[in-house]
């Protein structure tokens, strides 16, 4: 197996690699991984103790009546021969040849053999019988650990993809919000176009002089097609509940809204952009007037500029 595993490589042969079920390369790779990245130990040290717990996991198992049946079978038949081995010399007990000649009168003859010399039988070991067999306790604790293997590798992939999901959101509450600051920079940078014109080229350029409820205030209006740039001094900060709203005001009729100023106007640092509405292209006069938070459909407060 090829050198330089990855992270998810790793975790998809860990829980293998804890049952010993590897092959030696994919051993070593694996080993030498975890020597060079200490931060999975608590994992390995979490598999190896839900292993050591398999034995305790797997589920007590009643063998079927048949196999009880069938080597009870078989125990009897192997004890049945010995029986029979321990039985017969009782029933077929052979009379002594020293006996026998006596008996007779007769001097008994020296055998070339004893007889006495022939081995006893030997029982037959009923062990054998006796054995039970566990082959089904070691195919349900292999079942016990290929299902441990496989809720291991799905956690760790179900981990791994909540993980993923939550960058991807990440980034895309990131992505989200760089989208809203370019969208401020390029009304920003429209805006300064427009200023950036008007001041250059401008259609118009109306002054602006205070009035008696305003003496200090000075500006000019600059106008270029349908855009309008806005410069003023000395407008006085107003309470929460008032604002500074700009009028564009026709030859003839009502002066037409072009905005509201907000509470401390436009101030000497700072130029404000306006939007003239068609209606009110023709404009003959600006002005500024103090108005109801909100703002008013036609000047209601005094008027603090014009021009």
């Amino acid at each position: 197996m090829s050198q330089g595993l990855s992270y998810d490589e790793v975790m998809e042969m860990l829980p293998a690699y804890v049952l010993g079920a590897l092959e030696a390369d994919e051993m070593a790779a694996v080993e030498e991984y975890l020597q060079r990245h200490r931060l999975l130990e608590e994992r390995l040290h979490t598999l190896r103790e839900s292993t050591a717990q398999l034995a305790l996991a797997a589920p007590v198992a009643v063998p079927p009546r048949h196999v009880k049946e069938a080597l009870m079978a078989r125990v009897r038949r192997e004890a049945s021969p010995l029986s029979q081995t321990v039985l017969e010399p009782e029933r077929r007990k052979p009379v002594n040849p020293l006996l026998r000649h006596t008996l007779a009168g007769q001097k008994p003859a020296r055998p070339a053999s004893s007889p006495f010399k022939a081995s006893a039988p030997s029982a037959p070991s009923i062990a054998s019988g006796r054995r039970f067999n566990f082959g089904w306790v070691a195919a349900a604790m292999m079942a016990a650990l290929m299902v441990l293997a496989i809720v291991l590798t799905n956690a760790l992939y179900r981990n791994r993809l909540e993980t993923l999901q939550q960058e991807i959101a990440l980034r895309d509450k990131r992505l989200e919000e760089m989208n809203r600051q370019i969208e401020v920079l390029e009304q920003q940078f429209l805006g300064a176009q427009n200023q950036l014109a008007a001041f250059t080229q401008p259609d118009r350029v109306i002054p602006l002089t205070g009035t008696e409820a305003a003496p200090e205030v000075r500006g000019v209006f600059f106008q270029k097609n349908r855009s309008g740039v806005l410069l003023v001094q000395g407008l006085q900060p107003l309470p929460p509940s008032q604002t500074y709203q700009l009028w564009l005001i026709p030859p003839e009729g009502t002066p037409i809204s072009a905005g509201l100023l907000g509470r401390d106007g436009v101030t000497a640092d700072s130029v404000r952009t306006v939007a003239i509405p068609q209606e009110a292209e023709d404009f003959a006069a600006v002005g500024i007037s103090i108005e109801p938070e909100g703002g008013s459909p036609s000047p209601t407060g005094p008027i603090v500029a014009l021009g």
